[in-house]
């Protein structure tokens, strides 16, 4: 399972992405019995990094992106992940 936020600009920096993250996690984890959810963006997408982190999901990797252009900054990709054991810290 995946999980993903696109907000409008206005929208930035408020919190939301993280809110509806953790609220998303909790519901598919308690009552959808998702056991695993991954996430990924664009490595220079600091921000949706850090909603990564903050809702508790651990790196595992950086890769290419098969769909962007090699010579694109948008290329470099890096993916999350976490387990229902592990989301304990979502708040």
């Amino acid at each position: 399972m995946e999980i993903g936020w696109r907000l409008k600009k206005e929208a930035w920096g408020k919190g939301y992405a993280f809110e509806g993250a953790s609220a998303c996690l909790q519901y598919g984890f308690n009552e959808l019995s998702f056991s695993d959810v991954f996430s990924f963006t664009a490595d220079v997408n600091k921000p949706s990094k850090k909603v990564m982190k903050k809702i508790g999901m651990n790196f595992i990797k950086t890769f290419n992106h098969p769909k962007v252009k090699k010579d694109s900054p948008l290329n470099k990709h890096v993916l999350f992940h976490i387990n229902q054991k592990e989301e304990g810290g979502v708040s």
